[in-house]
């Protein structure tokens, strides 16, 4: 091993372990064991417990336990309140459910969300995703995350009472961070940047240009391709004909794309929620754009082993059952 290949290779599982690290912090209750030690705040009634036998004690606590990793592994992390000690929640699609105790937790996250990104993927052992899974995974983790903590804020400043100056100005001042970094949400933006590659001045006819920008498609001219595109939710990129039909060709090769399952190409259409959502996503995806394709790079590579062992780790069940555990 060379000199320079030997800092090369240090350089990119560093920069592979830092692109972990940072979608992990991004994404709250993405692994297995996140949304296991979420259920943290069970205490068991010692009422009960007192007028049980030891044997009847140790029943209902693995009984419990059982009932948290059937919970962690069908994807829902603990919203548990006082007044809602069985509630939890899914970080990918943000169903919220009151389990009762023989409830089948994947079952009704199957058959509630089917088109959860987890539920896709089909009850799967977490320890065996490949870092492309994985990543995706994240990003829609932190994509419902941003979401969550930008949607009060919306209502706030749809109902704010303007004597509240000083918190106005910090919510408006978040949701302008927002809009600075989802810039090709609607249509009009996303055609801004085949005008600005110089598409008209090559030939390409306007009316085209506008059908591309609606389907959800950015430009991304290069050499080779004078209609390649692409899509600022999903990342997805394809080169184009003028006889293509964009839309059709976004539905079938990026199914799970959010603006493709919106399904809702006039924008007036909207609701709020949704166009939050759109909003988040391109942002979040922006964000850690980098990260992903280290990732992707690493994916069919030798070096990427040890970085998979790594998040095989990550995403595994806890070792041992001695945290305090709550459904």
């Amino acid at each position: 091993m060379t000199h320079d290949f030997f800092f090369r290779t240090m350089f990119r599982h560093e920069a592979a372990e830092n692109a972990v690290k940072a979608l992990n912090e991004a994404a709250p209750y993405l692994s297995y064991a996140a949304r296991f030690t979420s259920f943290k705040a069970f205490k068991y009634d010692k009422r009960f417990t007192s007028k049980c036998s030891s044997d009847a004690v140790i029943i209902n606590r693995n009984s419990q336990i059982h009932t948290i990793f059937k919970l962690a592994h069908a994807g829902f992390y603990s919203t548990a309140t006082p007044t809602s000690p069985t509630n939890a929640k899914c970080p990918f699609c943000m169903l919220e459910l009151t389990f009762a105790e023989n409830d089948d937790p994947w079952e009704k996250h199957r058959t509630q969300k089917p088109d959860c990104e987890f539920v896709i993927l089909g009850q799967p052992d977490e320890t065996t995703l490949t870092l492309q899974i994985i990543s995706s995974l994240a990003i829609r983790c932190a994509t419902v995350a941003e979401y969550e903590k930008m949607l009060p804020i919306i209502h706030y400043l749809e109902e704010a009472d303007h004597e509240q100056s000083y918190r106005r100005e910090e919510a408006t001042r978040k949701l302008i961070s927002l809009r600075n970094n989802s810039q090709y949400l609607t249509a009009d933006h996303r055609y801004a940047t085949f005008k600005i590659d110089g598409h008209r001045a090559k030939g390409v006819r306007d009316h085209i240009l506008k059908k591309i920008a609606k389907a959800g498609w950015c430009s991304a001219i290069t050499n080779r391709s004078l209609l390649s595109a692409k899509c600022p939710f999903c990342l997805l990129t394809i080169d184009f004909d003028t006889t293509d039909d964009f839309w059709e060709e976004h539905k079938n090769s990026s199914a799970n794309c959010d603006f493709v399952k919106l399904n809702k190409l006039n924008e007036k259409d909207w609701t709020t929620e949704e166009a939050l959502m759109l909003a988040v996503k391109i942002s979040v995806v922006k964000k850690f754009e980098k990260q992903r394709k280290i990732l992707e790079q690493l994916e069919n590579d030798k070096e990427a082993d040890q970085l998979a062992n790594q998040l095989s780790k990550m995403m595994a069940r806890p070792k041992c059952l001695r945290r305090r555990c709550s459904v």
